[in-house]
């Protein structure tokens, strides 16, 4: 079965008398194609969440246990996305850069562990391998300037 982690981006968009023309534009747009624009709720608020799967990990054990310490209350709550400051997975695509360089087996069960402070014995390929997919998935959303205020969402099952 394994662990499964997601990592989403989402902004919010909204109708409301003084919002700009062009975000006004883009939430009729939205609603267009998702093809509710003839829809009003009866107690509902004119705004929408536009949420996008940026990055999809399996087993990734370490980072999984680094993101929910990072999360403010440190639980490790399951099926539900949790925002994640932009700040935190900067902080761990560098912390990955670094590892990732040196290769250092200590320094990597001391900065970033496998949970329960498990030492890796056998599997340093597969932890190697998941620093890479982290940095591959992180960088490229973190460097897009569309996303500077979009905010961060993480989910495990």
């Amino acid at each position: 079965m394994g662990l499964d982690m997601y990592l989403s981006v989402a902004t919010y968009l909204h109708d409301f008398k003084d919002t700009p023309p062009n975000e006004r534009a883009a939430y009729a747009r939205v609603l267009s194609e998702a093809g509710v624009a003839q829809f009003t709720p009866l107690h509902g608020l004119p705004y929408v969440t536009v949420k996008l799967p940026v990055s999809m990990w399996k087993n990734a054990y370490q980072v999984h246990h680094w993101l929910v310490a990072h999360m403010p209350d440190g639980e490790d709550i399951r099926d539900a996305a949790r925002e994640i400051a932009r700040s935190g997975l900067e902080e761990l695509l560098a912390l990955c850069k670094q590892l990732l360089e040196k290769q250092n087996r200590e320094q990597a069960n001391n900065l970033l562990p496998w949970p329960g402070g498990v030492e890796i014995r056998d599997d340093w390929d597969f932890y190697w391998w998941n620093l890479r997919v982290t940095i591959r998935q992180l960088e490229p959303v973190l460097k897009d300037p569309q996303f500077v205020d979009w905010d961060f969402f993480y989910e495990a099952s």
